[in-house]
């Protein structure tokens, strides 16, 4: 397969995959199945349990260590059939861990499972274009936190491109509320502005894991695939052994008094079939949209996979109109006279990640000046006949350059969360890539 034929399918898997996830997980809160009943809820309910979708998605994400366990045996096949593989390695460096690196993982894996569970539980009480849109307030803790947290500084452009994210965000928010967004389903104003709250607060955990990754985890010379596919590991874990069982006992208003009665949730899956369908689709669809993910930052970049994660948006709004007005399934959701201010709101985010991009690369090209100058000042110094490497690599830069992408982008927690493209970031080789 050519590499323009192998671009093509991971830009449109990205895009097909990537509206996929967040399609499936609204519909599936929309179906009723048969399940427990109790003084409250009737045995014939919906599906609205984010929890259980949350165990999904991990689960989902958890085959990623096959996929980069499979590239990492074609490259030793590749090594064995040279002649003479270079320093008799059969697998390359930059795929070797150990224990401590892969437990280090399960700190961004916490704070993934907690940012998705809030997102889940949000996107109950909103529609899947105004989630979708609200997710780009992880620009703006990212951001917030990095200056905390890894001394960056911000220049002019960044910080417009702050102003015009948290400008998009009122206005997608604003359309939300105005236009009653969720009446149909039985949500109140007040159902709407919780859901919006847990969504924004769940871009503020998952730009905590960011800062984490870019902190701690740019050192240990693990694949981004392997990376996700650990914390899918990890958080599937905690869901199983932790977390249902706790919020099966703690108190709240799903069947039975529990917070979630993960045992009405089986028998929902059991009893309804498209339920079970949306939940295989789902894990399939956390599979291949990283891995097109990945493909993508691989073949274009990290600039190009923001871009395209935007215009992901729009088509998860597309795609929820065209169920609302073509099928009969009454799943997805409508037009309305605020849908304009959404679409405002909508441009603004888009027009602010890419201001703050423009700002990561001035940021890039002015730290490279400086090496440049500082590299020829050092060389007028040197005294006539000292020994110089010309060849010497300036040390990496610290905490204070722009963030460099993290793993963490190539998951659908992390919409926007490719907005930093600096010179720490180098594009890894052909032989080092997990796709």
């Amino acid at each position: 397969m050519g590499k323009p034929t192998s671009v093509w399918l991971a830009v449109s898997g990205l895009l097909l995959f990537g509206t996929m996830v967040t399609i499936f997980s609204k519909s599936a809160y929309q179906i009723y199945g048969v399940g427990l009943e109790d003084a409250t809820h009737a045995a014939k309910h919906t599906f609205q349990k984010p929890w259980a979708m949350v165990l999904v998605m991990f689960f989902g994400m958890t085959w990623c260590l096959l996929i980069h366990q499979m590239h990492v045996w074609r490259l030793s096949q590749r090594q064995v059939a040279l002649s003479e593989p270079l320093l008799g390695s059969t697998a390359p460096a930059a795929h070797n861990t150990n224990v401590t690196k892969s437990l280090l993982v399960i700190v961004p894996a916490v704070a993934d499972l907690v940012a998705t569970a809030l997102m889940n539980m949000g996107l109950v009480h909103i529609t899947a274009s105004v989630y979708q849109m609200l997710r780009g307030a992880e620009l703006v803790f990212a951001a917030i936190f990095s200056i905390a947290f890894l001394k960056r500084k911000l220049n002019y452009m960044h910080l417009n491109g702050l102003l015009l994210s948290v400008l998009g965000v009122a206005c997608v928010g604003g359309s939300s509320l105005l236009s009653g967004a969720g009446a149909k389903d039985g949500e109140s104003q007040e159902d709407v502005m919780y859901g919006m709250g847990l969504v924004v607060l769940s871009q503020m955990v998952q730009a905590v894991q960011l800062t984490f990754e870019d902190y701690f985890l740019a050192d240990l010379r693990m694949a981004p695939l392997q990376v996700v596919g650990f914390e899918g590991l990890y958080g599937m874990l905690l869901m199983v052994f932790a977390v249902c069982p706790a919020i099966f006992f703690l108190p709240g208003s799903d069947v039975g008094g529990k917070l979630e009665n993960s045992l009405d949730s089986i028998e929902l899956i059991k009893s309804s079939k498209p339920i079970l369908i949306l939940c295989v689709c789902q894990a399939c669809a956390m599979l291949m949209y990283n891995f097109a993910g990945m493909c993508v930052t691989d073949h274009l970049g990290a600039v190009f996979r923001t871009i395209l994660e935007t215009l992901r948006t729009m088509f998860v709004w597309i795609v929820d109109c065209c169920l609302f007005y073509f099928t009969s399934t009454g799943l997805g959701e409508g037009l309305n006279e605020y849908s304009l201010l959404q679409l405002t709101g909508f441009v603004i985010l888009v027009v602010g990640t890419l201001v703050y991009d423009k700002g990561d690369v001035i940021a890039a090209t002015r730290m490279v000046g400086e090496a440049e100058a500082a590299a020829d000042t050092e060389a007028s110094t040197t005294p006539t006949g000292e020994n110089t490497d010309a060849f010497a690599i300036p040390p990496r830069a610290g905490p204070t350059m722009a963030m460099a992408c993290s793993p963490s982008m190539a998951k659908p927690s992390m919409t926007i969360s490719a907005h930093s493209l600096s010179s720490s970031y180098v594009r890894p080789a052909a032989h080092g890539t997990p796709i």
